[in-house]
Parts: structure tokens; sequence; C-alpha cells
């Protein structure tokens, strides 16, 4: 993005200024730390009270609205019934300049006009928790709660993994090393179609959730949809990214951790079936990624980490999901 991102922050901050959300005279700050650097996430406080201001580009504008319409279903509710973090204000700048909005009943369509103007769009969530970092139990907690989350219970199902054979496909050169990605959903896709369905994150990992007053919650929903939930447990074997544009691999204690916390709080704790499915999720999520990078700077990183999961899921998530980490780890938490 070739934008001064300090210059953007400031003038959707002074922009959304006077709706008084952001409280009187916000500062614009720092981004907010990344491995990857930059991740359009800026500081801005007011006083003791602290916000996230979040830069998209314009052809981002759907992945605004879905988080847009997410916070809209929980729009009634205290902050801290939540299971996920949502905007609060949005300022997009279109024609006539910046122009804000705070995130109110009445100013929804307001809003989405904003974030369809054609040119950047920034949008602000509040700052939760004691900037603890999130533990794999916080994961599978946060996930938990949010496969629970009634609300979406009606929404579509838009299963992404549905959509990979078509893109590898479309790019068979560039692609074809997600090729035995596609064969193996080919093989359990009545599997998959069949495993529960709940609302999912998308991206899940520790980066994504924080730890808030009533207990870890999640942040960066852009990816949200409904789909199968074990597609979400699956993206656990990707915790995170290196200061070199790589992917980290999770061990198996971390993923038995997420597990075990996972299953005390979810409606229904994974059965056997899904279990056998969370290697080939593991390999939908990162071959989804790679597809999404394939024509950046990070695409080659990404299709190793597809090669990496091909030669180490099964056994990866096998020992995660052996009995003796599971009734270590579970005698621990009771």
């Amino acid at each position: 993005m070739s934008l001064d991102l300090t210059e953007v922050v400031a003038a959707a901050t002074e922009a959304v200024g006077p709706t008084g959300v952001l409280g009187p005279d916000p500062v614009v700050g720092g981004p907010v730390a990344h491995p990857w650097g930059w991740r359009r996430a800026w500081r801005v406080t007011s006083g003791s009270r602290r916000w996230v201001a979040k830069v998209w580009a314009e052809t981002e504008a759907p992945r605004v609205v879905s988080e847009l319409l997410l916070a809209r279903e929980w729009s009634d509710d205290a902050d801290d019934a939540r299971p996920f973090v949502t905007s609060v204000a949005v300022a997009g700048c279109g024609p006539g300049g910046w122009e804000g909005r705070a995130l109110d009943p009445g100013a929804w369509d307001d809003a989405v006009a904003l974030v369809g103007a054609g040119g950047a769009v920034v949008t602000f969530q509040p700052w939760v928790g004691d900037d603890r970092a999130a533990e794999p139990a916080d994961v599978g907690r946060a996930a938990a709660s949010f496969h629970r989350a009634d609300r979406l219970l009606a929404w579509p199902t838009r299963p992404r993994w549905v959509a990979l054979a078509a893109r590898v496909a479309a790019d068979p050169v560039r692609l074809a090393r997600l090729n035995p990605v596609v064969r193996r959903l080919g093989r359990v896709e009545a599997d998959l179609a069949a495993a529960p369905v709940t609302p999912v994150h998308g991206d899940l990992r520790p980066d994504n959730v924080v730890i808030g007053p009533a207990g870890p919650v999640l942040v960066d929903l852009e990816f949200h949809r409904r789909d199968a939930r074990v597609i979400d447990i699956g993206a656990l074997a990707l915790p995170g990214r290196t200061a070199s544009s790589g992917f980290l691999v999770a061990d198996a204690r971390s993923l038995a951790e997420a597990l075990v916390a996972y299953d005390a709080h979810a409606e229904m704790a994974l059965t056997g079936a899904e279990h056998d499915l969370l290697a080939t999720a593991s390999l939908a999520h990162a071959a989804t990624i790679a597809a999404d990078l394939a024509a950046t700077d990070h695409g080659p990183a990404a299709l190793d980490l597809v090669d990496e999961l091909l030669a180490t899921g099964d056994a990866l998530w096998a020992a995660a999901l052996s009995p003796p980490t599971r009734t270590r780890l579970e005698a621990a938490t009771t």
C-alpha cells in the first residue's frame, strides 16, 4: 500500500472525532507490532482509553463489510458479552475526502456506504485486555465461545476449501504444489460436508486472540463465516509467522493444550470423526493461504508450509491426540 499510513490514520481519526466515540482529543500513536512488520494496525489513545485503527485498501472492502455486519449482530450487547472484539467506528476516504461514522444502530447503512466509496477505509476497535500473549489454551477457549455464537447460526455456510480445486485449476503452474491437497480434500469431501458446522474465525491463531476482562476473545474476523468447525481447529497447526516472512508450525503439546481447552468449553467436544479430519483441515487452511498469497513475495514461503504439512501433519496431529498427552493435560486442568 503506497500510502503514508500515519497521515491516513490521522485523517480518519479526525473524521471520526466529532462522533465522540473515541473520547476527547484522540492521539495517533505508532503501529501495532507484528512479526511481518506493518499489518495495517495503528494505536490511538484518548486519556486512558485505547483503540486499534485498522487500515484497509480499496480491494479489501468486502472484508470490511463482513466485519461491520458481524459487529451489528451484537450492537445491543455489552462488550463483555461478545466472544470477539468489534469495531465501534469507521472512516472512509471518498471523492469528497474523509468521513467518519460511529457504528450505532442508525448508522450501519451509512458506514457500509463509506466502505464502498472507492478509497481507503479505517476501522476503530477498542484495545482490550492486559497485553498478555494468548496461550494455546486461551485460543481453544476463545474458539469454543465463538463456535457457540447462536446469532450467526442462521447465516449461510461458505466453506473456502470447496473453491480450492477451482483456484488451482485456474492457476495450474503457480499453484501446482497444491494438487496433493486438492486430491486429499476430494477423498474426504463427504466427511467434511457432514462435519458439524458453526461460525468460524477463519484465521484462528494466538495473534488473533486477546485476553479481555471476561477471558480470551477473538479479533481480526475479516475471514469469519459458517463452515465445518474442524477447519478452524485445523488452523491451530499454523500459530504464527516469522520475521523472515516464513510460517511457524505448532508442536504437538501446544495443539493438545488448545484441544483440551476447546473440548472443556465447547457445546460439544470434537468427535472422533473430526479428529480424523484435523490434518486435512490444516492442509486446507495452509493451501488457501498459499493461494491467497500466490502473487505476492510471501507466496513461496506459503507453498513451503504446505509441503511441510504434507510431510509432517498427520504425525503432528496423531501426537497431539495421543491418549497419554491428552490424559496428562486433562488431569492438570481439573
